[in-house]
Formats: structure tokens, sequence, C-alpha cells
């Protein structure tokens, strides 16, 4: 998933680059302008969701690993 983030946000930075040599995005009042950044945004805190998700399961699949290896207590 994130890879398909990436591209979201590649396709943001080329429009943003075309919107920028026309000069649409010197006037932030523009539609244009606002919807691509908060396009911008989002992308960038949905990429940053999934690193803490896979952060997560990397943690669990630690936590997993040391109860399969540990000897269980109480048998």
């Amino acid at each position: 998933m994130v890879r398909r983030i990436d591209e979201l946000q590649a396709a943001i930075a080329e429009e943003k680059a075309r919107l920028a040599s026309s000069g649409v995005l010197s006037d932030p009042s523009r539609t244009e302008s606002r919807l691509l950044k908060l396009m911008d945004e989002l992308a960038f805190v949905v990429k940053g969701q999934f690193t803490e998700i896979g952060k997560l399961k990397g943690r669990v699949r630690e936590l997993e690993n040391a109860a399969k290896t540990s000897p269980s207590k109480g048998k």
C-alpha cells in the first residue's frame, strides 16, 4: 500500500509542477491550489499512518517470536 501512496505523491508532485509552471499556484485563494495542498497533506498523513502500522506489526511479530522461543510457565 505504501507503494501506491508513493505513486500518488509522485502524481501530486507532477500536478503541482504543472500548476506552478502555469502560475496557478501563485494564487493561494484558487480552488486548484487549495485542493492540491489538501491532497498533498492527506497523502503525507496516510503514508505516515501506514509506516506506523508497519512498525506496530513488527513489534507484534517480535513479541510472538519471543513467546514461541521462551519456555512456557506453569506446564
